[in-house]
């Protein structure tokens, strides 16, 4: 098992950028390229200026990012913000879009002093008895109000109200008359007002924009290494398209710049009308996007980090609230905490906040050399890309994994997202919280325990034991988690859940960032009592309610009955178990820890293992399991499960390296410090595969003419080694039984090559 921190934190400030600029440089360029595509389209989709976006970015990378609280996290503008910057443009300015705009700035400079205050008064911390379903269902509600409006743009069409529900309502007049006829004599008088003649397409337009959206979904599709995110790739695409139909001589409406808006760079606010309703109201639903949904997206960040470095809530919220005043005084666009580019940064190696610094560097001189090309962009290449972002925000994937958690997360969602699109952003979160706190009452918690938790804690030298005696909710976590601040490291944590009615989701979710934080400083943690209750489902931190004295022994019968029945799955791995003389171990466990360590795991959060067995060769162990990456119920179309074997115990020393195969994304990454070790004596294994580490000397000493051979011969599996200790898989997917046989068998042979060599230089050193 890989010992508990080993991993030596990288520095902080300018000792950090001397060791890391290289890899910090690389994973800013890379964000950089995600980041410049979602400025523009959100600063479009919220009617501001298109370079509004471009300012924010770079306010987030030269001065937020170094108050923030958030190594990795990257702060700029999101598509969340479009809807109630659009209101705020088209309400306070009467129809007059710089007005508009003007006192719009306003209000998100208000915004961000709030959030000062809060950072201030160490709000943050409270921020996790708001459930994430209850924020999804909020940027969901978010997107859809903004989605009727884009697709006018996206046809080439150009929207002749300001109201989105009336656009929803004229949609059907963008197509043709024989199309549309139906609908409107199937709806009859009550929307005639509505039913106007058909709206006219421009075909090309219509055109960009349809090949744009389907570039969209077909990029972001492809699982293998890209070198330019999805949405570079419209961009490049509607620019071709521009001059190729001839837009910027004949049809300048359907391009981005915006006349009224193209006389300075830099628009200031107007703070005449700092005190109306529509001001305080724009106000603080800016503050409210702004504020919850960084705090979801730090604490998945975090999950993910490699060093597993804990966040600053506080000083995150202070830091972003900074950033919106100045923001704002500038005429750029509201920030928060993002989580693609976030996880963009993690996933390509990035190891302190100076990434943030290098993108938004790499965006100014970007800007600097080819801000003239901006005005050529289609409207029609952004909306795909606000579309495609819309449709991430309310992916059927993130529905099904909500209802996996718990059907009453699913129903947060559910009411939040469409009280947010018929009442607001404000009523959303009011009614979404109202619901969150009814659905606990209807899944068997008091009232009382809502937002106090009843525990009762004693300890035996280093064992410590904490009982939850009512209620386990989200809402009630911040009073358990002043027990947990007091706990030592280094101990032997039993949280007792024999006597909680009801464990829901967003509580689980909170305990296990403890105890993996916990196991990181030496400590170890159990969770007791959980079999006494039943979940919602086979998500290992879903839902679960107390089960009575008598469906307690019940189950316990059925579950003897059934004890030997297991999956296709299961008995495929049992089959290989048992080949191997192995005990075969189909539950899950959170053991995550031990694999967070390794390079594959960059970027992803190890939730759990399962069907695992475990063989010794000789005194080195030996271990198989499936193991599920999770990048949070946001991002989970990039979670998967995959098959690893994790070989500790090893007789003799292997220096710390990553040997996997070679492709186009790899090559890049030699140019950042990580070069490829290749041997000029074996050709082709340096062309097939992509060996890297910082000692090199002592892994050319390790590779030697048979272990070469036998990769050479048996090519498929990528290795690495941490901490002398060795992970081998073949891709980051499940192994078929073949598979499994192969790769116990591939390992088994590895190690007698490198013991063999360690015996054979032992002997030649005595």
């Amino acid at each position: 098992m890989i010992e508990q921190g080993t991993l030596e934190l990288p520095k902080d400030g300018i000792a950090g950028l001397r060791q890391n600029w290289r890899i910090d440089l690389f994973a800013g360029l890379l964000v950089f390229m995600l980041t410049l595509p979602l400025c523009l389209s959100t600063a479009f989709a919220s009617n501001f200026p298109v370079w509004s976006g471009i300012i924010s970015a770079l306010v987030a990378g030269s001065i937020v990012t170094f108050l923030s609280g958030s190594p990795l996290t990257i702060k700029g503008p999101t598509i969340g913000f479009a809807a109630v910057l659009a209101y705020g443009v088209q309400n306070l300015g009467s129809g007059y879009f710089i007005t508009g705009y003007k006192y719009t700035l306003v209000a998100i400079i208000m915004a961000g002093s709030l959030q000062v205050l809060l950072g201030l008064l160490r709000i943050g911390n409270w921020r996790s008895i708001i459930p994430d379903s209850l924020v999804y269902g909020l940027m969901g509600g978010v997107g859809i109000t903004i989605l009727g409006r884009q697709l006018y743009f996206l046809l080439g069409a150009t929207p002749d109200v300001s109201s989105e529900s009336m656009l929803w309502m004229k949609l059907p007049n963008l197509l043709p008359t024989d199309f549309a006829s139906p609908f409107w004599n199937f709806m009859g008088g009550w929307v005639d007002t509505y039913h106007d003649t058909a709206i006219t397409i421009n075909p090309n337009i219509a055109f960009i924009g349809i090949t744009s959206l389907c570039l969209m979904f077909i990029f972001s599709s492809i699982k293998y290494p890209k070198i330019l995110p999805s949405a570079v790739v419209v961009l490049l695409f509607g620019l071709m398209a521009t001059f190729y139909f001839s837009l910027h001589t004949k049809d300048t409406a359907h391009l981005i710049v915006r006349t009224s808006y193209a006389q300075a760079l830099f628009v200031f606010p107007d703070f005449s009308k700092f005190y109306i309703l529509k001001t305080l109201e724009v106000t603080f639903i800016i503050l409210a996007i702004s504020t919850l949904e960084t705090a979801v997206n730090v604490k998945t960040i975090d999950a993910v980090d490699l060093y597993r470095r804990r966040s600053k809530l506080n000083r995150e919220v202070l830091a972003i609230g900074i950033g919106n005043m100045i923001s704002g005084f500038l005429g750029g666009l509201p920030l928060i905490a993002t989580m693609d580019e976030s996880s963009k940064n993690v996933n390509n190696g990035a190891k302190t906040r100076w990434a943030n610094f290098f993108q938004s560097l790499f965006l100014l001189v970007f800007v600097l050399l080819v801000f003239s090309v901006f005005k050529y962009i289609p409207k029609a290449a952004l909306s795909a890309i606000v579309i495609y972002a819309v449709y991430r925000l309310n992916s059927p994937q993130l529905i099904k994994d909500l209802k996996q958690v718990g059907k009453e997360q699913l129903l947060i969602y559910i009411v939040t997202l469409i009280a947010t699109v018929f009442l607001g952003v404000l009523w959303g979160v009011l009614i979404g919280i109202v619901i969150t706190l009814v659905s606990y009452k209807l899944l068997g918690a008091s009232f009382s325990s809502l937002f106090r938790i009843k525990v009762t804690t004693t300890q035996k030298k280093r064992k410590i034991r904490i009982f939850i005696e009512n209620a386990a909710l989200a809402s009630n976590y911040p009073s358990l988690r002043k027990h947990l601040r007091d706990v030592p490291e280094g101990h032997y944590l039993i949280i007792d859940f024999s006597k909680s009615k009801v464990i829901d989701y967003g509580f689980m979710e909170n305990i296990y960032f403890f105890a993996y934080s916990y196991s990181v400083q030496n400590g170890k943690i159990e969770l007791n009592g959980l079999e006494q209750h039943k979940a919602v489902s086979a998500h290992p931190l879903a839902t679960r309610k107390l089960i009575k004295r008598k469906a307690v022994d019940k189950s316990k019968k059925i579950h003897l009955v059934e004890k030997g029945i297991l999956d296709e799955r299961q008995l495929d791995v049992q089959g290989v178990a048992a080949i191997n003389n192995a005990r075969f171990k189909p539950n899950i466990t959170f053991d995550g820890v031990k694999l967070q360590g390794f390079h594959f795991a960059l970027g992803y959060e190890i939730k759990y293992s399962e069907n695992t067995f475990a063989k010794f060769f000789g005194v080195t162990r030996i271990e198989f399991s499936d193991i599920f990456l999770s990048k949070g119920i946001r991002m989970s179309e990039q979670s998967h499960k995959m098959s690893v074997l994790l070989v500790y115990g090893v007789e003799a020393y292997i220096p710390d390296f990553t040997l996997g195969r070679e492709h186009l994304l790899a090559k890049l990454i030699q140019s950042v410090g990580y070069g490829d070790i290749d041997f000029d004596d074996y050709p082709g294994f340096s062309e097939a595969y992509l060996l890297k580490g910082e000692k090199e000397e002592e892994i050319r000493a390790l590779f030697s003419r048979e272990l070469i051979d036998f990769l050479e011969k048996n090519q498929g599996f990528n290795i690495e080694s941490r901490n002398n200790n060795i992970l081998i898989y073949k891709e980051k997917a499940l192994m078929n039984r073949v598979e499994m046989e192969d790769a116990v068998e591939f390992t088994e042979n590895f190690l007698s090559i490198i013991y063999n060599a360690n015996k054979q230089n032992s002997e030649v050193a005595i």
